[in-house]
């Protein structure tokens, strides 16, 4: 590559704009060469909403009084980078207030105190306490006006080159696989992310892929009082469960009184007593709130503070129980981090979210995997099929070992398979077997470890290490004792030889799947366990059920004094429901143990079974959303294709110039790029269509040739070169093309010069041109905004329209297309599960044929028989396995086995209930066609064309909007009338002093154009 190719930026996508998102997002554009984008559904412009915490937050700073924890080096930080642009002369010198603090202790405080590190601390006499405080403290802080300092982040965040697009996110995994393409405002060619962090607060509880139920609601309220000569901080802590009053001034003179912390309070809106409680405690704590002239001549009430009251709000603040979580997954490749849980002290502890103690995101986000040239693109699934065989297998290799370590080696059996004498282990083996059994124990414990994302690579290498001891012991004790009695003496192997071959055949595969892992899989420090948490959930149902069985069977070998296998075979046997009935219990309190035994067991069964289903769902799923993914993306570039040449042709034949020319260097240009067989591999490729265009040229009539035929013939090309560069922009802009786009349908010599200009969405050209018109309207917005600009927007939608009259055909005709093919690509993937279902079901059932049919003497077709016995669960018990072998390997063989067979009839069963539901079901009513013939008499039709033309619909929207922006207006501000910004505001309006008065928004809508009517339900808004 040559070196003066600029290396494209790497994308990282933040969730959330509250203020750890913008703080997030900031700091990693001014820590590298990143792009990022923010997606929210609320930013700091909307309406107050109680989604919305940030700007509700009384912030200052104070630490929290735990001072052992990774939170308070993150608020020191954040103190640091606060004071500093609390500076005189920096650009965010308004967002901050430099006060005096006075804290007040009901309470005991740890030792040492973290707050003796705030700037100017001073410990206070007992004689300046007030009445029963314990202890009290001043020091200089920060306190932090978080509206403007949240609209400052905003604008250095866009300044910066920064993104913000407007979004719902329900899964992360919706962003992971489609980034910025699947919002209003990101374009088609928009690049995959190459990381993704969440910063969505309590929206993490519900957020999937990351689902953390441990994050819950301490919902916080709070009154904003107009007090200026208020300069000071002040809080009282009164428990240690954190209630505490707090008065908090801000820059603009308003003053922050609070608070309240009621834990999984969802409640939406403030409520009106916890307001006055409020006031109340916020005056005994600061009387100095109440104006000066009456607290010369009498004592405060709270009435003096409501008169001063200019807004009451209410959030959520996010908090999580076991504390903060910051964590970096490996979601598909991609890093996703996610930390939720900060308690709302998002602005004390937010710049921890960006920097991340500048350890982990260097670490972690600017390693090699995202900037090396040469590391794959992030694209490459990290999710990988052997970790999940290696979870599986490995719990039955554990599982298998122990019959190895208490049951005899060497049996004499009489014809039925009855033990008859045992040889007593040797005690080389014993021992041998038991230092085998630990390597097992510690291979599972790391492979638990890797699981859980910690230590990946050391934990797998250590997996790795014990398994190695595990199977070289294990094959050598197996060789050597089958090598010394492999001569007939009468005795013949037993039941725990056959399961120990079982455990090292699991073990070693797991091994050997794990080294495989690791050697193919690049950087696999970087790349994550390999499952994703649905698979994790299948991990830990299994070990929970394979610990079940092992400790169930203990427990029945006791009682019903048979030998560990037996039991083991005994337990499998009854968790499935086969029930073959050649070990059953004798006694009443065996069949009692049974009983709980066995109900337990069947749910832990079907609970395993499920998640696998799941697993496999998934993997299906997400090749599924891959397919339609390139599917829309082809289609995408057709639509484009077709809009853009229209333009083009328009703007040729509009002066005169033909519109199509001979290709004349196609031929040089094939035999200097293309070798010849690969020539003739794209004429082969292209005959098809050739084909398909020629017939579509002669059949159809000529008003369809020109709508569908998108391909000229490869020797004819756009006469591009008569047109003028300005001609090309404008025929891009019309078309909603953008110049990285046109790299698609022209040579690189055809090519104009790339267009800077933001990247718009796949759409319309209606929408594409109001989509680019709108996307930054709520932080371009102006209070003088005109009535020329208006006008102007208007004409802006006009020509829009007609635009996407043109153009509307091919859409439609296109969707219909798109919606066919991803109908036929869903089917094609419900059969291909329904394939790779039978195929591994009818794998279980031969192979399991063979192994009985050997290991018991039965007959090909007997085997079958059973296996499908078994497989169904219906075990008539006529046949059973009664050797050592057979029931060695029948207890691997059934679970999964009956696993795979539910797994098959669950597709069945969903293919035959779809077919099931579209046979039976029926047509309309026969009333309802009554009823649709005399619609035309109840509801008189209106043309199409005369409603599109009439302006009324228009001047409606545009006066409901104008009334929208107003009430919203005076609804978040409710200021003074002197103070009131009413230049912007139009004449015949300003007479409303009181948007929230319905009276008053009746006379208001009688002045508009003459006076008109609105519904009922407009106030109700």
């Amino acid at each position: 590559m040559p070196s003066s190719q600029i290396i494209p930026k790497k994308q990282v996508i933040v969730l959330g704009a509250g203020v750890v998102g913008l703080t997030t997002a900031l700091k990693i554009q001014l820590q590298g060469p990143y792009s990022v984008t923010i997606i929210a559904d609320i930013i700091p412009s909307d309406p107050k909403s109680i989604r919305y915490t940030s700007r509700w937050a009384g912030a200052h700073h104070v630490y929290n009084p735990i001072n052992e924890t990774k939170q308070h080096e993150y608020e020191k930080e954040t103190f640091e980078v606060m004071w500093k642009l609390s500076s005189p002369g920096s650009d965010a010198e308004e967002s901050f207030l430099r006060v005096t603090q006075t804290e007040y202790f009901y309470v005991e405080r740890e030792k040492p105190d973290p707050l003796e590190q705030m700037p100017n601390y001073k410990p206070l006499p007992k004689d300046q306490l007030p009445p029963g405080c314990l202890s009290g403290c001043s020091f200089t802080t920060v306190t932090i006006d978080t509206p403007i300092y949240l609209n400052y982040l905003l604008m250095r965040f866009l300044a910066n080159g920064g993104r913000v697009l407007r979004g719902s996110v329900m899964h992360v995994n919706q962003v992971l696989e489609g980034g910025t393409r699947l919002f209003s405002g990101g374009s088609p060619h928009d690049p995959l992310p190459d990381a993704v962090i969440n910063c969505t607060g309590i929206g993490a509880r519900f957020l999937g892929g990351v689902e953390d139920k441990a994050v819950y609601p301490i919902r916080g309220q709070t009154v904003l009082i107009r007090a200026p000569w208020v300069r000071f901080g002040r809080t009282e802590t009164l428990s240690a469960d954190g209630a505490l009053t707090y008065i908090i001034p801000r820059h603009s003179s308003d003053v922050i009184v609070g608070g309240t912390r009621a834990a999984d309070d969802w409640y939406p809106r403030p409520r009106p007593e916890t307001t006055m409680d409020i006031l109340a405690r916020g005056l005994k704590l600061c009387p100095e709130l109440a104006p000066p002239d009456i607290r010369a001549v009498r004592e405060p009430t709270i009435e003096d503070l409501l008169r001063h009251k200019v807004g009451e709000g209410c959030g959520l603040r996010p908090a999580r129980k076991g504390g903060l979580r910051l964590e970096l997954e490996w979601k598909d490749g991609k890093q996703s981090l996610e930390e939720p849980g900060d308690e709302g002290a998002g602005i004390e502890k937010g710049n921890r979210g960006a920097t991340l103690n500048d350890r982990r995101w260097r670490e972690h986000v600017t390693s090699k995997t995202i900037l090396s040239d040469n590391a794959k693109k992030t694209s490459e699934p990290a999710y990988r099929k052997l970790p999940l065989i290696s979870g599986i297998i490995i719990p039955f290799s554990l599982l298998l070992s122990i019959p190895g370590l208490t049951g005899h080696w060497y049996v004499r059996t009489d014809g039925a398979g009855l033990i008859l004498e045992t040889r007593k282990n040797t005690t080389l083996l014993d021992a041998s077997m038991g230092i085998s059994l630990v390597c097992g124990v510690l291979a599972n414990a790391c492979l638990v470890v890797r699981f859980s994302e910690r230590n990946v690579k050391a934990m797998t290498l250590l997996c790795i290490f014990w398994l190695t001891i595990h199977d070289l012991i294990n094959i050598l004790v197996v060789t050597i004792f089958g090598l010394e009695h492999r001569f007939d003496d009468g005795f013949t192997y037993g039941q725990p030889f056959w399961l120990t071959v079982c455990s090292t055949i699991a073990s070693t595969s797991t091994n050997i799947a794990l080294i495989s892992d690791y050697k193919h899989t690049k950087e696999f420090q970087f790349k994550g366990s390999g499952l994703t948490q649905k698979q994790r959930s299948l991990m830990i149902a299994i070990i929970i059920l394979l610990s079940y069985l092992a400790l169930g069977s203990l427990v029945q070998a006791i009682m019903l004094e048979i030998t560990f296998i037996e039991a083991l075979y005994f337990s499998v046997v009854s968790i499935e429901t086969i029930g073959f009935g050649d070990i059953h219990p004798t006694s009443t309190s065996t069949r009692i143990f049974t009983v709980v035994y066995v109900s337990i067991g069947i749910l832990n069964l079907a609970l395993t079974v499920a998640l696998s289903r799941e697993a496999l769902l998934e993997e299906a799923a997400v090749s599924f959303q891959t397919r339609i993914t390139a599917l829309r993306t082809r289609v995408s570039h057709e639509r484009m294709r077709y809009r853009w040449k229209n333009a083009i042709r328009k703007r040729l034949q509009a002066q005169g110039a033909p519109v199509w020319v001979p290709h004349d260097n196609l031929a040089q240009n094939h035999k200097n790029n293309v070798d010849s067989h690969r020539l003739t591999a794209a004429y082969l490729k292209s005959l098809p269509r050739t084909l398909f265009h020629t017939l579509q040229t002669h059949l159809l009539p000529v008003s369809r040739q020109e709508g569908t035929h998108l391909y000229r013939p490869r020797p004819r090309r756009l006469n591009i070169e008569a047109l003028s560069q300005m001609q090309i922009n404008s025929a891009a802009e019309e078309a909603g093309v953008t110049m990285l786009d046109l790299q698609l349908f022209i040579s690189p010599s055809q090519a104009p010069e790339q267009n800077t200009a933001p990247p718009i969405c796949d759409a319309s050209p209606r929408h594409r041109w109001l989509g680019k018109r709108y996307s930054w309207f709520p932080f371009t917005r102006s209070p003088t905004t005109s009535n020329d600009e208006l006008a102007d927007l208007e004409e802006d939608i006009t020509t829009a329209s007609q635009m996407q009259e043109a153009g509307g055909e091919d859409c439609a005709i296109q969707d219909e297309d798109l919606s066919k093919s991803i109908a036929h690509e869903e089917r094609s993937a419900f059969a291909a599960r329904l394939v790779l279902a039978w195929i591994l079901f009818i794998a279980f059932w031969m192979v399991g044929s063979l192994i009985f049919m050997e290991t018991e003497g039965w007959g090909f077709g007997t085997s079958v028989y059973f296996c499908f016995v078994s497989f169904t669960t219906v075990g008539y018990g006529e046949l059973s396995p009664q050797t050592p072998a057979g029931r060695a390997i029948f207890v691997a063989w059934a679970l999964v086995g009956v696993g795979t067979m539910t797994i098959l009839l669950s597709i069945l069963s969903d293919a035959y209930s779809r077919r099931y539901k579209a046979i039976i079901k029926t047509d309309l009513p026969p009333i309802l066609p009554q009823l649709a013939s005399n619609k035309a008499t109840l509801f008189p039709t209106i043309s199409s064309s005369t409603l599109a033309h009439h302006p009324l619909p228009y001047e409606v929207l545009q006066q409901a909007r104008i009334l929208h922006d107003l009430v919203q207006k005076y609804k978040s501000a409710k200021l003074d009338d002197q103070q009131a910004p009413t230049s912007w505001i139009p004449a015949w309006s300003r007479t409303i002093s009181q948007p929230d008065d319905e009276q008053a928004l009746r006379q208001f809508c009688t002045q508009i154009e003459g006076g008109f009517e609105l519904p009922e339900f407009v106030f109700l808004y």
